[in-house]
């Protein structure tokens, strides 16, 4: 994990710097702008994720839409279920290779806005050339996409996998029960994973690789109570359909997307504070790329990091 981590300064006032730097970060309103990249890159990216999920033995576009059920809002689902019909009846290989082009323009202009968003929490100006910034919001799309699959794969089989376990080593029923009930910490754990991969690569920084921030819980927390707050309120309270008509459920899809992107950036606002208490000079530095020193693998590799000049990169 994070065996060096350091806090730098009591929670009480980390929560008051990080909401202070949400405000005066404009995070609202950048959370608007990825809401429109999450919603241009959202059907590009279910076509190509279909066609890989095409050659796998487990429905697991399918399953992943089942288990957002009891958080997404309903008129969400009800677009990217609709949408999934109109694109599982074609031929898988087109599918790819349609989507894979698709999708990769789309969801990497939806990353590079992330990169600008992140680099802006950290007070990081971002001095790698356009098409490097690009090419890693290639392959940070890629690799999330194949992460998003792999692991719902993992869940959905996770059951049917500790069942076959169960059997052949001889193990009680428990084991088996306790399989099924694993995934949803299994679940917390990949969604957390996922987001520190951005955190990690998406700013102009270079930094130790652990595995979870307080700004990846933060922010997987965030989305979960969001989601299941505005899907209460969407059924409960709101009636957009009086309002929008016809286009309530991309309204409703819009939110939704704002708030999974405001959830986001308020993660990387907490990661940012704990990295300037922890490094002051960080904004005072004004060339070459920002050493972070908050996360570390161990002490022993904070120390030694912390004697060695800014130099290294990725």
């Amino acid at each position: 994990m994070f065996n060096g981590f350091r806090l730098g300064l009591n929670p009480p006032e980390l929560i008051k710097r990080t909401a202070k730097e949400v405000i005066e970060d404009d995070c609202a309103g950048i959370a608007a702008q990825l809401a429109y990249y999450f919603a241009l890159a959202l059907f590009p990216a279910l076509l190509f994720l279909v066609a890989l999920a095409s050659y796998l033995p487990y429905d697991v576009v399918n399953d992943v839409v089942a288990m957002l059920d009891p958080i997404a809002p309903p008129e969400v689902l009800t677009i990217i279920r609709k949408q999934l019909e109109s694109i599982v009846t074609g031929d898988a290989t087109s599918l790819l290779t349609i989507g894979i082009l698709g999708a990769l323009w789309s969801s990497s202009g939806a990353m590079t806005s992330i990169v600008s968003a992140l680099n802006a929490a950290y007070d990081i100006p971002e001095t790698r050339p356009w098409w490097k910034v690009r090419l890693v919001s290639v392959a940070l799309t890629i690799g999330l996409v194949l992460f998003v699959l792999l692991a719902f794969t993992l869940i959905v089989a996770g059951p049917n996998a500790g069942h076959w376990l169960a059997n052949w080593f001889g193990l009680s029923a428990i084991f088996d029960t306790a399989w099924v009930y694993f995934r949803w910490p299994l679940t917390f754990a990949l969604a957390t994973t996922g987001i520190a991969i951005v955190f990690y690569y998406a700013p102009n920084a270079d930094q130790d690789w652990v595995w979870i921030t307080p700004g990846s819980i933060l922010t997987t927390i965030l989305w979960v109570l969001f989601s299941m707050a505005f899907r209460l309120y969407v059924t409960r309270v709101g009636d957009y359909a009086a309002t929008y008509g016809a286009l309530a459920g991309a309204a409703i899809l819009l939110l939704w997307l704002y708030f999974s992107g405001l959830a986001l950036l308020i993660g990387g606002e907490l990661n940012s504070e704990i990295e300037h208490a922890v490094n002051p000079t960080l904004k005072m530095q004004t060339s070459g790329r920002r050493r972070f020193k908050a996360f570390r693998r161990s002490v022993k590799d904070h120390h030694a990091v912390a004697n060695s000049p800014l130099t290294s990169s990725r």
